[in-house]
């Protein structure tokens, strides 16, 4: 009963902070987004993208620390969910539709972060529209929809980014916490970037 309570209380919050048409072009944002990738499928990585695809089929065999590392990277944290649905999603050995798959799964998980992140910069039911369009403008964004069929560890990193900064503006330490270690174990860079985020 309480639960149920406080998801009725949750989505009462979005329908006034976002109105019926500022979630309905998120969702349209989404499912545009989910669309554009699914209809590549046929899709073969390429460049570092295969080395990062390799990697992930090869680590979906042996799931270890090290062998999560790709090309030399700290990136266990980004590797394991795709390794996970490499090993558990049906579908042909080596195929890459597993890796896709999670990639989108991880690309709606961000942009569920940067739709709550855009409601505490542009707070109000006044920019509802804002807010929505700008989210929608990057889901169908074609650097952002490339990354989820290309493998690489940046999108690994803006995956775990968005809902980190997140949480860091919203004060929830221990939420923060974990998504900063998450973020490190991206890619190198993402050190700088939790550091910049945690110093700010």
């Amino acid at each position: 009963m309480r639960d149920e309570h406080a998801a009725r209380s949750i989505e009462r919050g979005l329908r006034d902070e976002w109105g019926m048409s500022g979630l309905a072009i998120v969702a349209m944002g989404m499912a545009a987004y989910a669309s554009i990738v699914l209809s590549h499928l046929d899709y073969v990585p390429i460049w570092d993208g295969r080395i990062y695809a390799d990697c992930v089929l090869a680590a979906a065999d042996r799931l270890s620390f090290a062998a999560l590392g790709c090309a030399g990277h700290n990136s266990q944290a980004y590797t394991l969910p795709l390794a996970m649905a490499v090993r558990w999603l049906p579908g042909p050995s080596g195929s890459g539709v597993p890796i896709v798959a999670m990639n989108i799964v991880l690309g709606l998980v961000a942009l569920a972060a940067l739709a709550r992140l855009l409601g505490h910069l542009l707070p109000g039911r006044g920019h509802a529209l804002e807010r929505a369009l700008t989210c929608s403008a990057v889901a169908v964004h074609p650097l952002f929809t490339a990354s989820t069929l290309q493998p690489n560890l940046d999108f690994g990193t803006l995956v775990f980014a968005l809902p980190c900064i997140c949480a860091l503006v919203e004060r929830r330490v221990m939420a923060a916490t974990v998504l900063g270690c998450l973020l490190v174990f991206t890619k190198e860079p993402a050190l700088i970037v939790y550091g910049i985020f945690v110093l700010s």
